[in-house]
């Protein structure tokens, strides 16, 4: 290990191309590939391949289906990263030129690699001025970027014998369905209704290493690092004169966020915020727009990423001008 001041540099190419074929009723077909190279770290070449299919059921529903391949290259900082202290000098004689060793670069990482299979639906009922669409999927992420601790083989003056060091220690899949379904009827001031639902399970683990020197690895499972359910309602009509008027909803189940979370899972909340809109249009095309906008309007304190971030009430105004 050497330290060092030089200017660190990556290059990335990309190459990509999709083709497109509805030669058979009902059918349309899409292939398509990217081709990247990369100099960060152990990136190399890697092509990112996707498969999907679209078939029409009724004039008015249809199935599609997608398999995919992609890479995330390791970025210029996860494969560089080296953070040395060294030792001041009148420090007594035999003291180790370097104090501690925070971070050491990783030459070896590799990019990340995720696999997807997803099956969707679509249904439109136009005599009731609705819709629906429904999504299946499952994901592989594998090759997982991750800051470990390893122990340190160098000798130092700080009594901490281990370093950080950007790894690919992680490893998960996540499976579920998405639905949205959409109510516009064709009558006085427009209504909109609007209602989205995710479903996420996860399965996996981090390697985070060493968290003592001399213990065993530390294996962190995701299952709960992610929100099993979201959901969200929309209202919405337009009334006379550009002015509009919403109430939204918002839910999310408990989660315990790789870096938000402290001592347990956030819990879950419910959010519903209120807006209020007036346009204002003027000559050659020429618009403002004039937002209140009121976030949790119940006033029920919630956690969104960082625990100790509670969220009350909030009140903003908007201006919008289109030219």
């Amino acid at each position: 290990m050497t330290g060092y001041r030089d200017w660190v540099s990556e290059e990335r190419t990309r190459i990509f191309g999709n083709w497109e074929y509805s030669g058979i009723s009902n059918w349309v077909f899409n292939a398509g590939a990217m081709v990247e190279h990369a100099t960060a770290g152990n990136s190399g070449t890697r092509i990112s391949p996707r498969l999907a299919a679209n078939y029409q059921l009724t004039p008015t529903s249809g199935l599609r289906s997608s398999v995919s391949q992609a890479y995330r290259m390791p970025s210029l900082l996860e494969a560089n990263l080296q953070t040395v202290i060294y030792s001041p000098a009148g420090l007594p004689a035999g003291t180790p030129s370097i104090y501690q060793i925070e971070s050491l670069a990783n030459s070896d990482i590799e990019p990340e690699r995720l696999r997807t299979l997803d099956v969707g639906y679509f249904k439109n009922w136009p005599e009731y001025n609705s819709q629906m669409d429904l999504r299946l999927f499952y994901e592989r992420i594998d090759n997982g970027i991750e800051t470990a601790y390893r122990p340190l083989t160098t000798a130092t003056a700080s009594s901490d014998h281990r370093y950080r060091i950007e790894d690919n220690g992680a490893e998960w899949n996540n499976r579920g369905f998405e639905t949205q379904i959409r109510y516009q009827p064709n009558m006085l001031y427009n209504p909109l209704i609007l209602f989205n639902y995710s479903y996420i399970h996860v399965r996996g683990f981090r390697n985070r290493g060493h968290s003592t020197v001399g213990n065993p690895d530390n294996i962190d499972r995701l299952e709960n690092r992610t929100p099993m359910h979201t959901a969200s309602l929309l209202a919405s009509i337009t009334l006379p004169d550009d002015l509009q008027l919403s109430v939204s909803h918002f839910y999310m189940s408990e989660v315990e966020w790789l870096e938000g979370s402290s001592g347990g899972p956030n819990e879950r909340y419910n959010r519903t915020d209120i807006k209020v809109s007036k346009g204002f249009k003027y000559s050659n095309g020429n618009a403002l727009k004039l937002n209140f906008i009121v976030h949790n309007l119940l006033d029920e304190p919630y956690q969104e990423f960082y625990a100790e971030n509670l969220f009350g009430r909030r009140a903003y105004v908007q201006l919008e001008l289109s030219f």
